[in-house]
């Protein structure tokens, strides 16, 4: 629930800037604009630190989950069948690949991004071509690091510009009363002072990616804001206030239209009123922010980010009550350990036996899941890196788990049992996500089929390797006395990558025997089945159920 986890975080942030700036009316409007500002920096940062630092969970419970971020599975539930978890049928009946919801709202935000970036973009072009059609003026006492420009289609005064800052004036302001060019370039560079203007893009900026959001764009018209009253102190600190307002009248009234160039004009008409109220009341705090309180707002956005910004929500897994734990399937003993030797290389899953054990040797967390919820490695997703040995043999070490069951314990029962393992020991929170994807049927090629009469030695499941990959060669070995195809088609899941149905119509138990390169981008299984069982595979597409994780830690292990 990475997403459910940022919204949450987003709001706090956004309601608390916004109650502080309400609540901080007896500071001045530099203090609400840079706690509004950091405000903003902490919307960027939340995300950044969610990827890079360590992910730290907050149960949160299944009601408040959003229905498209979760379907929850608890600690001890029906083991699923991975062969029944796709409907090829209703699926090849649409032939169109249907991405998930999850997925649609992503593309949703992605193109409500782009839109609203867009027209910043474009603005941001022009306001770097007005830099050389300005027409250069100085004035003695603006610094000579600020540029001063006139310009035939600037109506009012405003500024722009990141490293060089800029003046835009009209161009008949020369011929403006002294006072009247004071009191505006008073203002003007307390927006460069004070770096307004590439802290509103960076803040525009922001409310793009937060398109969807009411209380951003309700935040970003406070900044606004509270920047604007933040320079009108400045010139009231020096200039009198009731000829400063009725400038910024005369100002207004030269806007015909709304400029959608990004720049900061003095006299907007949207916060005109409040403005003009703000500098005609009295007792109002007009003083700039001082060097501590800049470190202090700085900071607390700071030590929130780094806090905040790692937490994610995840659903809590429902605890059974007294009653229902006594009667839960559970191993009446477990033992993890960490595998001993760095070099062996990652096992499979567990194995369950008839006596009632459960062992497994060099085992990850992943290999851990498939065996409890009888799935395939690709069908678990967002696990951690340490969970998964494929992802880094040299450095993660997997797990030997020994565990004992009742005896006469069903193997369903005992996949349940490993379920309740991991939510005690791993601590594993997961839900089901259900994507529409290539999947395949395996037929009888045109001919008929190849395949063999039995041998004498019966498939088990849990004992036999039916396929061996050699690593040197890339030569995959498929090769078993007795199968069904029913049953070689859901064992074909997991080197095709996806999930495969029997459409044989084939009943007996067959031996089975094929050959075929499998090294990474080769296809030639394609190849291989038709050639020597007769049989090949129908792309169609199908609902396939994948198991998302939400939260894994690292269990404490037992002594040896």
């Amino acid at each position: 629930m990475a997403e459910l986890s940022l919204l949450l975080k987003v709001t706090v942030v956004l309601v608390l800037a916004l109650v502080t700036a309400r609540l901080g009316s007896r500071q001045s409007a530099a203090v609400r604009s840079l706690a509004l500002a950091c405000a903003f920096g902490l919307l960027l940062a939340l995300p950044m630190t969610a990827l890079m630092l360590p992910a730290r969970a907050i149960e949160v419970p299944p009601a408040y989950a959003l229905p498209f971020a979760r379907e929850p599975i608890p600690a001890v539930a029906p083991a699923a069948s991975a062969s029944a978890a796709v409907d090829v049928t209703a699926a090849a009946n649409s032939g169109v690949a249907m991405p998930s919801l999850r997925v649609s709202l992503l593309m949703l935000w992605a193109a409500g991004a782009i839109a609203f970036m867009a027209p910043l973009v474009v603005g941001l072009v022009r306001v770097r071509r007005m830099r050389t059609n300005g027409r250069p003026w100085t004035v003695s006492s603006v610094p000579s690091r600020i540029a001063i420009a006139l310009h035939d289609d600037v109506r009012v005064p405003s500024t722009y510009g990141f490293r060089h800052p800029v003046i835009a004036l009209p161009a008949d302001a020369p011929q403006w009363p002294e006072a009247d060019l004071r009191r505006v370039l008073l203002h003007e560079m307390e927006h460069v002072r004070r770096r307004d203007w590439p802290v509103h893009m960076a803040a525009r900026a922001i409310c793009a990616l937060y398109w969807f959001h009411p209380l951003v764009w309700i935040a970003w018209q406070q900044l606004c804001l509270e920047s604007e009253r933040a320079c009108d102190d400045a010139v009231l600190r020096e200039e009198d206030g009731t000829a400063y307002a009725a400038q910024l009248v005369s100002l207004a009234r030269r806007i015909s239209r709304q400029d959608t160039l990004p720049l900061l004009s003095i006299a907007g008409r949207s916060n005109l009123s409040t403005r003009i109220g703000a500098m005609l009341a009295r007792n109002v705090a007009r003083d700039r922010v001082a060097r501590a309180t800049v470190v202090a707002i700085a900071g607390v956005a700071a030590v929130a980010a780094l806090g905040v910004g790692p937490l994610q929500a995840v659903t809590s897994v429902q605890r059974p009550s007294a009653e229902s734990a006594r009667s839960r399937l559970a191993f009446e003993s477990v033992s993890i350990r960490r595998t001993r030797s760095s070099e062996s290389m990652p096992c499979c899953a567990i194995r369950y036996s008839a006596n009632g054990r459960a062992n497994g040797s060099n085992v990850d967390l992943v290999d851990l899941i498939v065996s409890a919820y009888d799935l395939y490695r690709w069908q678990v997703v967002n696990a951690p890196r340490w969970a998964d040995a494929r992802v880094d043999v040299a450095e993660n070490r997997g797990f030997d788990v020994q565990a004992a069951a009742p005896r006469g314990s069903t193997g369903d029962e005992m996949r349940q049992m490993l379920r309740t393992m991991l939510a005690e020991r791993f601590r594993l929170a997961v839900h089901r996500e259900s994507r529409t994807q290539k999947v395949y049927e395996l037929v009888v090629a045109p001919g008929g089929h190849k395949l063999l009469p039995p041998g004498a030695t019966k498939y088990d499941p849990r004992e036999d390797v039916w396929l061996r990959n050699d690593p040197m060669t890339w030569t995959a070995t498929l090769s078993v006395d007795q199968m069904t195809t029913a049953h070689l088609a859901r064992n074909l899941g997991f080197p095709m990558g996806t999930l495969v149905s029997d459409r044989t119509g084939l009943s007996g138990t067959y031996r089975i025997s094929a050959r075929w390169r499998s090294a990474p981008g080769t296809d030639e299984i394609f190849d291989a089945f038709p050639a020597q069982l007769g049989l090949q595979f129908r792309e169609t597409t199908g609902r396939v159920e994948y198991l998302v994780v939400d939260r894994a830690e690292r269990p404490a292990l037992d002594a040896r």
